[in-house]
């Protein structure tokens, strides 16, 4: 395993481990953003090594208050979703900072990728930093905290679409972080990865509010959608894990990231 690396973020320390290909790059590199609880770097869903086989870095990292990070861990409810985000946030753009000022790293191609609560999260750290080029979400929701946590009350319901979509359109609870407005102004390629047997967030809603934004504003938005995976990109149907790199190699390739090799 890497050494670990200290990261500082305002007055705390996040504990990272950075994963290089060989040869002395410069490299562009993919900084892993946490979904939601108490994850440690060691817990990255992904296979490393097909992105380092492909060029490209990963760093990982603690969330704080976890692992070897310091700080207090606060679970996010919706309520809390508006003051702790811009926290984490931060914290994503403490480490891109740090990725950015090492020779080995490809300033001009540092990326983000995460999966669940990451999708609130990355975007708003783009809009904090100049220095974020591209972002992979996995499962990310584009709807609000609010509206997410009330389709994950009734997914399991039995419902049907248009009941759930109707479900939706008349909540009129908390909504807490809504990240439409940081997307609207958001000007960098993003990769969403969805599964049509998600039952934490609402697919079909997050899709059509990124289908609406690239309408209005002409975003580099593009949607991969998986009819039968789950909110972790598994096939429900066969039992097989979406090959996430896989997916993203041919985009990466697009947008100037990675060679066609």
């Amino acid at each position: 395993m890497a050494d670990c690396i200290p990261i500082p973020s305002g007055d705390i320390s996040l504990a990272a481990q950075l994963e290089l290909p060989p040869g002395p790059g410069p490299h562009p590199i993919l900084v892993v953003v946490h979904g939601s609880g108490k994850v440690e770097r060691g817990q990255f869903a992904c296979e490393t090594s097909p992105w380092l086989e492909r060029g490209v870095g990963l760093l990982c990292y603690d969330k704080r208050g976890v692992g070897q990070s310091t700080g207090s861990y606060s679970n996010v409810g919706t309520g809390s979703s508006v003051e702790v985000f811009p926290i984490l946030a931060g914290d994503v753009v403490a480490v891109v900072e740090y990725v950015a000022g090492r020779p080995e790293i490809d300033a001009d191609r540092i990326g983000l990728i995460g999966g669940s609560q990451a999708g609130w999260l990355m975007p708003l750290a783009a809009s904090l930093s100049d220095e974020i080029d591209f972002i992979i979400s996995i499962s990310g929701a584009t709807s609000s905290v609010g509206i997410s946590d009330r389709f994950d009350a009734i997914a399991e319901r039995g419902l049907s679409e248009e009941e759930i979509e109707a479900d939706l359109a008349s909540y009129e609870g908390t909504l807490g972080f809504d990240p439409r407005p940081v997307l609207e102004e958001l000007d960098i390629p993003v990769l969403w990865l969805y599964g049509g047997r998600d039952q934490s967030n609402p697919t079909a809603n997050d899709i059509s509010i990124i289908e609406e934004i690239v309408a209005e504003h002409g975003s580099d938005f593009t949607i991969e959608f998986f009819p039968t995976a789950n909110h972790d990109l598994v096939d429900v149907e066969t039992g097989t894990q979406i090959n996430t790199p896989s997916t993203a190699f041919p985009w990466l390739n697009r947008i100037g990231v990675i060679g066609t090799g």
